[in-house]
């Protein structure tokens, strides 16, 4: 290529060896800034999260400015949507459909309403309580993106497999309440053949309405972290994530410790607010020395969703919930367990 100064006349020889020195110093395809556009994309991830969705299909019980108000179909799958989840743990849920696993006429609405746009297609699932009308947990997921698994490592189907239920002592606590009133399932998700893997548990323990329960939560969690050893057994896997609503309003207290000794890392450490009224309830504990998880930090769907919606708390808490969800990415990576 022949060059040219401003002036149109050739360049001096120093000049000409000067653009061959950069030219040669220069990656091959040209400069940095021009191939910003083709490099390569950093890893993929995943989204969990975990959403306490105010009694959800009982209306009547719930409270202040919601009492009586059901939820809208629309308010609920916005909200699901702009959270952008991968895997959305369920909390608080009232069965409408006497079926084994029980089943939610708000929730078949719900993802059939997000089902609808381009890139999702939600399946989802009850875990089985203790009585016809209690509050359940669930576990949804995007199939788009992730698969549930059965204790084979075959793409979970709702005809044949059903929930695991950990295998978790019987009886009440010292503080004379039964012990897991919601009963933990663990249910196994894969990003795919031969990637990152994990074991998800959805957490709802028992709160402080009438009086406090931190030593009942710590008996729950204990005998979770002891039970820990056989999840990993049935599920063939190391990597164990609990998440949902604690009902912890502290920094720490037993439950707290009980998950860390167990070698679990809280990602709220009870300074994150989950609740319209400003409470830590709502927490994710993932593996410690994991490498899927190392990146991970905990984020509330909170401020921003309110802001775009022109929201205060108490609107979101009349329309949604008296809880926020609250999310974790974890990288997804060869499964290297």
């Amino acid at each position: 290529m022949m060059m040219h100064s401003a002036t149109g006349q050739k360049p001096s020889r120093l000049v000409v060896m000067m653009w061959v020195v950069l030219c040669a110093l220069l990656p091959a395809g040209g400069p940095a800034w021009a191939q910003e556009a083709s490099a390569p994309a950093g890893p993929a991830t995943l989204r969990l999260a975990a959403w306490n969705i105010e009694w959800l299909g009982k209306p009547a019980d719930r409270s202040g400015r919601a009492k009586g108000e059901a939820q809208k179909i629309e308010d609920l799958s916005g909200y699901i949507l702009a959270g952008e989840a991968d895997v959305l743990g369920l909390v608080e849920i009232i069965p409408t459909a006497s079926t084994r696993p029980p089943r939610s006429t708000e929730l078949d609405a719900v993802f059939k309403d997000i089902n609808a746009r381009d890139g999702h297609d939600w399946e989802y699932v009850l875990f089985p309580g203790r009585g016809a009308k209690d509050q359940l947990t669930g576990i949804a997921w995007n199939r788009e993106k992730v698969n549930a698994v059965n204790v084979k490592g075959e793409r979970w189907d709702a005809k044949r497999d059903t929930p695991w239920r950990v295998p978790l002592p019987q009886g009440k606590t010292e503080q004379g309440s039964v012990l897991w009133h919601r009963p933990p399932h663990a249910m196994k998700f894969s990003a795919g053949e031969g990637k990152t893997d994990f074991v998800a548990i959805v957490l709802h323990m028992k709160a402080d309405y009438q009086g406090d329960f931190s030593r009942h939560r710590g008996e729950e969690a204990r005998a979770l972290a002891d039970a820990l050893d056989a999840v990993r057994a049935h599920w063939s896997d190391e990597d164990i994530v609990l998440m949902g609503d604690t009902n912890c309003v502290v920094e720490r207290e037993f439950l707290t410790d009980a998950f860390e000794k167990a070698g679990l890392s809280d990602l709220n450490e009870g300074r994150m607010k989950t609740h319209w009224r400003g409470g830590t309830m709502d927490r994710i504990f993932v593996p410690r020395g994991q490498p899927e998880f190392a990146k991970s930090r905990m984020s509330v769907h909170s401020t921003g969703y309110l802001r775009s919606r022109g929201w205060r708390p108490d609107d979101f808490k009349q329309h949604l919930s008296d809880h926020y969800l609250v999310w974790t990415n974890l990288e997804v990576m060869d499964d290297d367990d």
